[in-house]
C-alpha cells in the first residue's frame, strides 16, 4: 500500500478523524476499533486497538493499546485495515440474542 491509498482509506474509515493541526495525524474516536493488517494475505500480523496513526514520508507510526505502544511500519508492509463502530451501535438480527 502507498501513502495516498492509506490516506484515502483513513479519510473514509468510520470513527477515524484527521487531526486539525497536522493533516498527517489520524485519531480513532472513543469506542471505535481500528486494526491494521501487516504482511501478506493469509500470513498477516495484526495491530489492533489503534488509537492514533501518523503518516510520515517513508513509514507509518501506529499508537495502540492503553499503554500506547508505538509501532513503526513501512507502507509496503500494510495490506489491509478494518474499522468497526462501537458495539452499542450494532444492529441486532432477528432471532438472535
Amino acid at each position: 500500500m502507498n501513502r495516498s491509498t492509506l490516506e484515502n482509506i483513513l479519510d473514509r474509515a468510520s470513527g477515524v478523524t484527521r487531526g486539525a493541526k497536522n493533516g498527517s495525524v489520524f485519531e480513532v474516536e472513543e469506542g471505535h476499533r481500528v486494526t491494521f493488517y501487516l504482511g501478506r494475505p493469509g500470513q498477516a500480523m495484526e495491530i489492533s486497538d489503534l488509537q492514533r496513526c501518523t503518516l510520515h514520508d517513508d513509514y507509518v507510526e501506529l499508537a495502540s493499546g492503553e499503554s500506547e505502544t508505538i509501532t513503526f511500519v513501512e507502507y509496503e508492509a500494510i495490506h489491509a485495515l478494518a474499522a468497526k463502530p462501537p458495539k452499542g451501535d450494532a444492529k441486532r438480527r432477528a432471532g438472535f440474542a
